[in-house]
């Protein structure tokens, strides 16, 4: 998709009220993208499940979702597998994610190992993780 159609998009979702499942993966979603996503996201209640996999999403793009996840109230699974975000990104958005009751299941599973899997483990055995499930 076209870099202007998908910053078209991430600003309808902030007056949606009819989708609730967003496949974006492999459409080379970058962290502008996100910014916009991120901001619309903050007042979505509608959208249930959303799947940015395999973009080129980095630790400012988790920034920006994690900001959203603050206070998003309405999406129940982020899919971020298979993008460019790291540790200190991974962390953004685990503590989004202890205060964000809705969120039932993150997807950060990555081919480079971006984030060291005990390590971030043993951080997020601190988080209060209500109701999500974090994959790596």
């Amino acid at each position: 998709m076209e870099s202007d159609r998908l910053v078209e998009l991430a600003a309808s979702l902030k007056y949606n009220t009819c989708i609730q499942r967003l496949n974006l993966s492999s459409n080379s979603v970058d962290n502008e993208f996100v910014k916009e996503l991120a901001n619309s996201l903050k007042t979505n209640s509608t959208l249930r499940v959303l799947d940015l996999s395999h973009n080129k999403i980095s630790n400012t793009g988790a920034y920006y979702l994690a900001e959203a996840l603050k206070e998003n109230k309405g999406l129940y699974e982020l899919n971020l597998n298979w993008n460019g975000i790291g540790m200190s990104g991974a962390k953004k958005l685990a503590e989004a994610v202890s205060g964000n009751e809705a969120l039932h299941l993150l997807r950060l599973v990555s081919y480079n190992s971006n984030v060291n899997k005990e390590r971030f483990e043993k951080y997020i055995h601190k988080l209060d993780l209500k109701t999500c499930t974090i994959l790596l």
